[in-house]
C-alpha cells in the first residue's frame, strides 16, 4: 500500500467514526431512558466501545472491501421497547445489573442467530418477506427514531399533549438546529452524492453550536440551558459487564421478556440480511450473503461479551468509506481507535456534544425513512398494500413497536395463506392420449391406448400442500369419479415439497371416493419419509411407483392386457425378420450394458425377446429412464442412420434378453448386394422415428393447450 492510499484509509476511518460515534450515543439514549436513565453514561461508554469493536471484528473478517459495521437503529428501537417492559417487572434494586445483563443476552442471541442463519443458508429468506410489511415496519421505525431525536433535543419525553410546547421559545431553539441538519442532509444527499456530507454536517453543527452559543453565553450556560448532552454524574468511564453483575441480575424478569427479545432477534435478522443484500446493489459487487451473515454473527457475539448492542454491516458507513477510497480493513481499525480513545477519555468529551447533533442524527435517519415510505406509497405500493403498510405504521404510533411487529407478522401470515390458497397445486393433468410412458409400443398398441385415453388421469402436484390446495385437487377429480369414466387415478407427488396435517385427511377423502367408484388409486414419486408419513396417517399405498413414468407403464400394461401379443407384433417383426440372417444374435445378462452414451453410433439392435432400457444421469447424479424397448423394438436407430454419437446408455433389463445385432459393416455390404432391402429398412426406421417425433410434438401441444 502506498502512502496516499494509507492516508485515504485513515481519512475514511475518521470520517466514518464521526457517524459511528453519533449512532452509538444516539442509540444509547434510546435504550437508557426512564428508570434506566441513571445508567446512561455507562450505556454510552459501552455503546462506543462496542461500536469500535464491531468495526474492528467485522473489518478483519469481511470479504467486502471497505465494509463498516456499527450498531443499527432498527433493532435498537425494538430493544428499547423490550427494556421498557423489563422495567415494570424487575426488582428496582437490581436495575443496573439487570439492564446490562439483558442487553448482553439479547445481543448474544442476535449474534448466534446470525451464525445459524448463515450456516444453514437461510440468509436470503428476507427477500421472501412481503414488501408492504417491511415497508410499514421501516416507516414505524422512522417515526420512533424521529420522535426519539426530538426528545433528546428538548430533554423531555414527548406526548401528544406537549406538541404545542415544541413551538414555544424555550424548546423551539433546541430542536430547530437538529431539524436544519436533517433538512440539509436529506436535501443535498442525492445531489452531492458524497459520503462525507453527513459527518461534515455533524462537525459543522457541533462547532456552530459552541461558537454561536458562546457569543452570548458561557460554556456553563450552554449546559445549563440544555444545549449539550452533559454534564453527566461522576461515573466510571467504561467497564464491561462482569460475572458479579450477571449474578446480581433479576433473571426472572429477563426470562419474562423472552417474546420481546425474540422480536429484537427477528428484526435484527431481517435488517442484517437486507443490509447485506443492499450492499450488493449499492456497490455493484457480488456479496456472499450467507458467509457475511456468519461473519456478522461472530462479530456480534464477541461484542456481546462486552454488553455491546447488536451490530452488523452499515450501508451508509460502508458507502461513505468506499466513496473516500477505502478498500482495506484499515478504515475499520481507525474507527476502533477513535472509539476506544473517546471511551477512555471519559464522559467529559461526550458531554460537550450538542444535543442537536445526537438528536439530529436520529431525526435525519427517521425522516429519511418516512420520506422513503411516502415515496413507496406513491410509486411502488398498490392501494391494498399501501393500506396494510399504513396500518402497521399507525399501530406503532398508537401502541408501540411490539404491536407493530405483531400486526406485521399477522398480516404476513394472513397474506401468505390468502396468496398461497390462490396458487393451483396442479402442475399438469395427464391422460393416455397426451402422456404415455417411455416404453416403446407397437402401432396397434398405440392406437388402442389413444382410444382408451379417458380411462386414466394422472394429476401432477407441485409446491407445498395444505388444506386449501388439496381441496382444489378434490374438486378436480370428484366430477371425473362421479361420471364413472376412470379406471385409474394417479397422484404424482414428485414435485411436492411439504404438506400440513390437513392434507392427509384430504387424501383420505380422495381414496374413499376412488374406492366407492372402483377406481385404482396410484401413487408416484413418494420418498421414504413421505411413505411413512402417509401410512402413519392411515392411507393405503397399494399401487406405489418410483415415478410417474413407471405408473403410466403399469396402467398401459393393464389397458393392453387383453391385447394378443402375437397380433401386436406381426407388423413390427415382419420386415426385420428379413434381416435376421444378416444379424448376430446376442444373449445379454441382466444389467449388461449394450452401448454407452457418447460412443460412436453405427450399429442397429433389434429386440427379439426381453427388454432394453435407455437411461442417463442427471446433474443431481440420479438415473433417469429415457426409453424401454421390448420385442420387435429397435434401439440405436438414430446413430445407425446418421452415424452420430449415442445419446443414452442402454442396458439389458432382467433375464432372457436377446437382441439381433446388425453391424455397420454388414449394413454397408447390404447397400451393394440388396439395395431394395436397405431401402425398405431405412423407410421403416425413418417412419418410426418420424412417428415418435410426431407423437412427442402433438403431446407437447396438448400439454401447452391444457
Amino acid at each position: 500500500m502506498n502512502p496516499a492510499q494509507f492516508v485515504r484509509e485513515l481519512v475514511a476511518g475518521v470520517a466514518a467514526s464521526t457517524l459511528q460515534l453519533g449512532l452509538s450515543v444516539s442509540l444509547a439514549f434510546i435504550v437508557f431512558t426512564g428508570p434506566f436513565e441513571a445508567f446512561l453514561p455507562r450505556g454510552i461508554g459501552l455503546a462506543i466501545v462496542g461500536g469500535g469493536l464491531a468495526a474492528a471484528f467485522l473489518g478483519a473478517q469481511t470479504k467486502i472491501p471497505g465494509a463498516i459495521s456499527s450498531q443499527q437503529d432498527t433493532p435498537a428501537v425494538v430493544l428499547a421497547a423490550a427494556a421498557a417492559g423489563l422495567s415494570g417487572s424487575m426488582d428496582p434494586d437490581t436495575a443496573e445489573d439487570t439492564i446490562f445483563a439483558f442487553v448482553m443476552v439479547v445481543s448474544l442471541a442476535v449474534g448466534l442467530a446470525f451464525i445459524l442463519v448463515g450456516r444453514f443458508r437461510l440468509a436470503t429468506a428476507a427477500r421472501s418477506l412481503p414488501f408492504p410489511v417491511i415497508s410499514g415496519f421501516l416507516a414505524g421505525t422512522g417515526w420512533i427514531l424521529a420522535r426519539a431525536g426530538m426528545e433528546i433535543m428538548v430533554g423531555e419525553e414527548l406526548h401528544w399533549s406537549l406538541v404545542p410546547d415544541l413551538f414555544g421559545g424555550s424548546w423551539l431553539q433546541l430542536w430547530i438546529p437538529g431539524l436544519l441538519l436533517a433538512a440539509v442532509v436529506i436535501a443535498l444527499a442525492d445531489r452531492i452524492g458524497n459520503g462525507l456530507l453527513f459527518p461534515f454536517a455533524l462537525v459543522a453543527l457541533s462547532i456552530g453550536v459552541h461558537a454561536i452559543g458562546r457569543i452570548g453565553w458561557s460554556g456553563d450556560a450552554l449546559r445549563d440551558n440544555g444545549w449539550l448532552l452533559g454534564p453527566f454524574p461522576d461515573t466510571q468511564r467504561w467497564s464491561p459487564v462482569g460475572t458479579a453483575e450477571l449474578a446480581g441480575a433479576d433473571w426472572g424478569a429477563i426470562a419474562g421478556q423472552v417474546v420481546p427479545a425474540l422480536g429484537v432477534v427477528g428484526v435484527a435478522l431481517i435488517s442484517m440480511m437486507l443490509n447485506v443484500a443492499g450492499l450488493e446493489v449499492q456497490l455493484g459487487e457480488d456479496v456472499e450473503v450467507e458467509k457475511e451473515a456468519v461473519r456478522a454473527g461472530v462479530s456480534a457475539s464477541l461484542v456481546a461479551a462486552l454488553s455491546g448492542y447488536p451490530a452488523y454491516h452499515l450501508i451508509s458507513g460502508t458507502v461513505m468509506a468506499r466513496t473516500i477510497g477505502s478498500r482495506t480493513p484499515i478504515a475499520a481499525f481507525a474507527i476502533f481507535g477513535v472509539c476506544i480513545g473517546v471511551a477512555f477519555a471519559g464522559m467529559d468529551v461526550v458531554a460537550l456534544i450538542p444535543r442537536a447533533v445526537v438528536g439530529g442524527v436520529l431525526l435525519t435517519v427517521g425522516l429519511s425513512m418516512l420520506l422513503d415510505w411516502v415515496g413507496q406509497l406513491r410509486t411502488r405500493l398498490r392501494v391494498a398494500d399501501g393500506l396494510l403498510s399504513a396500518a402497521i405504521l399507525a399501530s406503532i404510533i398508537a401502541f408501540g413497536v411490539l404491536a407493530g411487529i405483531g400486526v406485521g407478522l399477522l398480516a404476513a401470515v394472513l397474506g401468505f395463506v390468502f396468496s398461497y390458497s390462490r396458487i393451483d397445486p396442479v402442475r399438469h393433468v395427464h391422460r393416455l392420449g397426451s402422456s404415455r410412458s417411455v416404453v416403446d409400443r407397437s402401432k396397434p398398441e398405440r392406437a388402442l391406448l389413444e382410444e382408451s385415453a379417458e380411462v386414466m388421469v394422472a394429476v401432477e402436484l407441485v409446491g407445498y400442500l395444505f388444506f386449501g390446495s388439496i381441496r382444489k385437487v378434490t374438486d378436480l377429480v370428484s366430477p371425473m369419479l362421479e361420471r364413472g369414466e376412470l379406471d385409474h387415478l394417479v397422484l404424482d407427488l414428485t414435485a411436492v415439497r411439504g404438506v400440513d396435517a390437513s392434507v392427509v385427511q384430504g387424501l383420505h377423502n380422495i381414496q374413499r371416493r376412488t374406492d366407492q367408484s372402483g377406481v385404482l388409486l396410484h401413487w408416484s414419486g413418494l420418498t421414504e419419509p413421505w411413505i411413512r408419513e402417509l401410512q402413519r396417517g392411515g392411507l393405503r399405498l397399494d399401487h406405489r411407483h418410483a415415478d410417474l413414468d413407471h405408473a403410466l407403464e403399469e396402467i398401459e400394461d393393464r389397458v393392453l392386457v387383453e391385447f394378443t401379443e402375437s397380433g401386436a407384433f406381426v407388423e413390427d417383426m415382419a420386415l426385420f425378420g428379413r434381416l435376421e440372417q444378416y444379424c448376430e444374435r446376442r444373449v445379454l445378462s441382466p444389467g449388461e450394458v449394450l452401448m454407452d452414451a457418447g460412443e460412436a453410433g453405427g450399429d442397429l439392435y433389434i429386440v427379439e425377446s426381453g427388454w432394453l432400457t435407455a437411461w442417463g444421469i442427471t446433474d443431481a447424479d440420479e438415473r433417469v429412464r429415457f426409453r424401454r424397448v421390448g420385442r420387435g423394438g429397435v434401439i440405436g436407430e438414430v446413430g445407425f442412420l446418421t452415424g452420430g454419437v449415442r445419446s443414452a446408455t442402454v442396458s439389458a433389463e432382467g433375464s432372457n434378453c436377446v437382441v439381433l445385432h446388425l453391424s455397420a459393416e454388414t449394413w454397408q455390404e447390404l447397400r451393394e448386394q440388396n439395395p431394395s432391402l436397405v431401402f425398405d429398412v431405412q423407410s421403416e426406421l425413418a417412419g418410426r422415428i418420424a412417428e415418435r417425433l410426431a407423437y412427442t410434438s402433438a403431446a407437447y401441444r396438448r400439454m401447452v393447450r391444457d
